[in-house]
């Protein structure tokens, strides 16, 4: 029997008279890097902070590791292993790169009532400058953690984002459009590392892209959602040939000939 880390049941999320969500049911299994698809509008980056707690529900429920924390606030959602990175990364553009590692260490410390938080967040124990340096080794800002984040590169910011993720030891990692803006270069870093970063925490990545390149060499599967349905699921080649998924989004099957 598979084990699913995270199960969406009949999902809907509405604004006013507008529904976001509509009906979305899908489920993540431990240690796959799902990708989800779609036009602009189409709801993804809602199911994101539905799933996240950042906006709740409206029907439906989320359960996570089999708990229903469908009405769970945000930071609980975090201590219990749900990390995200935003498509424009929510950093701290006066802190330098380590001193945010700082206090995204210190707060999940607090949050798990592992030790005691220190009143002075830039004067941490030896154990978050250790774990900070380890982290900043590992997404490649090492030479860099002295640097203000202000003046960090757009890719950069994305980096210590995901650092600040991965102080929160996730589980189930939510990467919205984690390569956005960035150069061809800064993109496949960015896949590399992903990669990287998946192979050796064995977390479950569930992330949105836009880049077709990118999807495809990330996906264990793929869901698609339009205009907040999700119209298809399934593994990488599934999906390439789908004709619904042709019609709604990626155009005709020729178009995928550079993924072949």
């Amino acid at each position: 029997m598979s084990d699913i880390v995270l199960e969406i049941r009949d999902i809907e999320k509405y604004y006013h008279q507008f529904k976001a969500l509509d009906g979305v049911s899908l489920c993540l299994e431990a240690g796959e890097i799902r990708v989800l698809i779609g036009p602009n509008g189409a709801g993804k980056t809602t199911l994101f902070s539905v799933i996240s707690g950042e906006n709740l529900a409206n029907e439906g429920a989320v359960v996570y590791r089999g708990r229903d924390i469908t009405r769970q606030v945000s930071w609980k959602r975090v201590q219990m292993g749900i990390g995200r990175c935003f498509q424009v990364a929510r950093v701290f553009p006066d802190m330098s790169v380590e001193e945010s590692l700082y206090v995204a260490l210190q707060a999940y410390a607090g949050w798990q009532k592992k030790v005691r938080v220190p009143r002075d967040f830039f004067r941490p124990p030896r154990y978050v400058l250790e774990k900070t340096g380890a982290i900043l080794d590992e997404i490649g800002l090492t030479d860099k953690r002295n640097i203000y984040v202000k003046t960090l590169s757009h890719g950069d910011k994305k980096r210590l984002e995901l650092a600040m993720a991965l102080a929160q030891e996730p589980d189930l990692l939510l990467l919205d459009e984690p390569t956005a803006g960035m150069s061809p270069e800064e993109t496949r870093d960015t896949v590399n590392l992903i990669k990287r970063l998946h192979s050796n925490r064995r977390f479950t990545v569930f992330l949105t892209e836009h880049d077709m390149d990118v999807v495809f060499s990330l996906a264990d599967n793929i869901s698609v959602l339009y205009y907040g349905r999700l119209v298809a699921s399934g593994k990488p080649e599934e999906i390439r040939k789908d004709p619904a998924v042709q019609e709604v989004y990626l155009g005709k099957e020729g178009d995928f000939d550079a993924f072949s």
